[in-house]
């Protein structure tokens, strides 16, 4: 949906208001008058009365006869909990995928019962679709709210030029020049879409200059495989930046003729959690239902099924997530050649419903038609994690021979798999040693780490050097890069992960035997957090370690000491300093120790909170 609504144009309200009007009652009006000048607005107004017209051309099937005796059944409380558990415990049996073949045992009553579902509301949809076009939803059509970063054109196109213009916050008033920063959306490669967050950079787009009217403005070159971009403005030092509520400004992009573009919808999806922060407001699942009305991912990615609607909320029973996904099933079912985003919204759907059995059907499907899509290695670990936990008897047997089929998908389609989800972890819980061993050593190879999660206790060659790739990297910003949401807090979360695993290092050397070696990279580990308040706790400890190994008690009673020494209650950290140096252990030595540490990790804490509270308070909306 094009950004209508930024600026001085009308709400989207009222042009849904007009477009309920006939052409005589509604040309005097003040939104008649704007859209007669206004060809998007114009543009919107068409839109919602096309809505309306194919809502009224819609061949609606009668409804069966028993459908209100079903009505009543399903609002019996007992019968619902009875028949959720039934769903639930319901059993899915899946057969590897072999030469091509994959074959799928669905429970005959899993069958028939869905038959039914197919059948039950069919003539029901009639009320939703009037209460739909008597109160429209302003979410479901609109793109975007009034903010202080607007663009031209409202969809922008592949290889185009975006012209973006920046309402400036009141800590950038009059800044000679601002950044425009962002990342291009990627093509959708799974059920996660990766943020930018705290810990990523952005790079520089554009400089955004002032003009007359003490607003900013910025033309960006798009390139040629452009689906859409995330922003935010900093100031030329990256220490300040402005962004929408708890998100980036996005801008999705259209096809080279500026139509919608499924693709960039997509890739451009944000999680309702975020939009609802958001000055901005766009809904892409919403969108993709408007522009793509026949779709499964405008279906998969929404995530307002079951909301109020006042009056009409018992309308609302029929429109809900398991009555649209067996229409779409049926639709789509009896087709072939779907497309992969087509298939993995289904698998999205059905595991959105709680259906184990068309979860697997699709994902199934899935492998089979696009096993080079990186999507197909998530939709059937999603369907063997399934299984994982129900627990089954001899689940590992069940399991063991998905292995190698999961192996060969993440192969052929290099998906992307995020830290410690399920898709990895089914290989390191179910796998022998050998496979556990190699699927460790191809993780780490592909992947570089910022924690140690999902780290061997001893790594191998392979792991180890990996992990002083990362570390070498250092904590600079590189050239054209903007951390979010600012440099300090940037550096001091890079501080925190190095130090993790400079630890992990050292630890792995004690394990190894090697104390002198682990005192040292401990020693590293404290010269990247030094400026943190108390983190520096598992770094100390783990050198205390290293210097009880080497038999430095002394040094050892110190780094214990400033380690527990900070804590609150002084009985509990010296008891546990004491179980570890034992008959070594000296009280008064340590509570002087303790004493200091405590008075300089207050003072740092106190420090932060007003640096923090500064902050909040310079970001505070205006």
């Amino acid at each position: 949906m094009s950004h209508l609504t930024m600026g001085s144009h009308p709400e989207f309200d009222a042009l849904s208001a007009l477009a309920d009007l006939d052409a005589r009652r509604g040309v005097r009006s003040r939104a008649a008058r704007h859209v007669e000048r206004c060809e998007s607005c114009r543009a919107v107004v068409e839109e919602i009365r096309a809505l309306g017209d194919a809502a009224r051309a819609l061949d609606i099937e009668p409804a069966p006869a028993d459908l209100w005796e079903r009505i009543r059944l399903a609002a019996d409380g007992d019968s619902a909990r009875t028949a959720a558990s039934a769903l639930a415990d319901r059993a899915v049996t899946i057969v590897p995928v072999r030469e091509r073949t994959v074959a799928l045992d669905v429970p005959a009553s899993s069958s028939r019962a869905w038959t039914v579902r197919r059948v039950l509301g069919g003539a029901a949809i009639v009320v939703v679709l009037a209460a739909m076009v008597l109160w429209p939803s302003r979410a479901s059509l609109d793109a975007s709210g009034p903010s202080r970063l607007t663009f031209t054109p409202s969809r922008p196109v592949p290889g185009g030029v975006m012209t973006v213009r920046y309402r400036p916050a009141r800590w950038f008033s009059g800044a000679p020049r601002l950044v425009l920063a962002g990342r291009y959306v990627k093509p959708a490669r799974g059920a996660q879409v990766r943020y930018v967050g705290a810990r990523d950079g952005l790079d520089s787009l554009a400089s955004l200059r002032r003009t007359a009217d003490g607003s900013y403005e910025a033309r960006v070159h798009l390139p040629d495989d452009f689906l859409g971009v995330r922003m935010a403005v900093f100031d030329s030092a990256g220490t300040a930046h402005d962004e929408d509520g708890s998100d980036l400004w996005v801008a999705i992009g259209g096809t080279r003729d500026h139509a919608p573009s499924l693709a960039s919808f997509v890739a451009s999806y944000t999680p309702a959690s975020r939009r609802a922060q958001s000055r901005q407001s766009v809904s892409v699942a919403d969108s993709i239902q408007r522009y793509f009305p026949g779709h499964p991912a405008g279906w998969s990615l929404y995530d307002r099924f079951g909301t109020s609607k006042g009056l009409f909320d018992f309308y609302r029973y029929f429109w809900s997530a398991e009555r649209k996904y067996a229409s779409l099933d049926a639709t789509l079912s009896p087709m072939r050649g779907l497309d992969a985003e087509q298939l993995w919204a289904m698998v999205s759907l059905a595991a959105k419903i709680d259906e184990p059995a068309e979860q697997a059907k699709w994902a199934l499907r899935l492998v089979r038609e696009h096993p080079e899509d990186p999507r197909a290695f998530g939709a059937l670990a999603g369907v063997v994690h399934a299984i994982e936990l129900r627990d089954p008897p001899h689940v590992a047997d069940s399991i063991a021979p998905w292995l190698p089929v999961l192996d060969s998908l993440y192969e052929r389609s290099h998906a992307v798999i995020p830290e410690g989800s399920y898709d990895m972890e089914i290989f390191r819980r179910q796998g022998d040693s050998a496979f556990k061993a190699g699927w460790s050593r191809r993780v780490t190879r592909e992947r570089p780490y910022f924690t140690t999660a999902g780290l061997p206790k001893i790594p191998d060659a392979t792991v180890e050097a990996a992990v002083r790739r990362q570390l070498a990297a250092g904590c600079a910003r590189p050239p054209g890069k903007f951390p979010m949401p600012d440099v300090a807090a940037w550096k001091q979360w890079c501080g925190f992960d190095h130090m993790l695993l400079w630890t992990y290092l050292a630890e792995a050397h004690l394990e190894r035997g090697h104390p002198a070696v682990a005192e040292a990279l401990a020693d590293s580990a404290l010269v990247v957090i030094a400026r943190s308040c108390g983190a520096d706790r598992i770094a100390l400890t783990t050198r205390a370690k290293a210097r009880l190994a080497r038999g430095d008690t002394s040094g050892a009673a110190h780094d214990y000491a400033e380690a527990y020494g900070r804590w609150t209650v002084q009985k509990e950290a010296r008891e546990r300093a004491a179980a570890v140096l034992g008959s070594r252990f000296d009280a008064s030595r340590f509570d002087a120790v303790g004493d200091s540490s405590r008075r300089t990790f207050f003072a740092c804490i106190s420090a932060w909170k007003q640096a923090d509270s500064a902050r909040k308070a310079m970001y505070a909306a205006p």
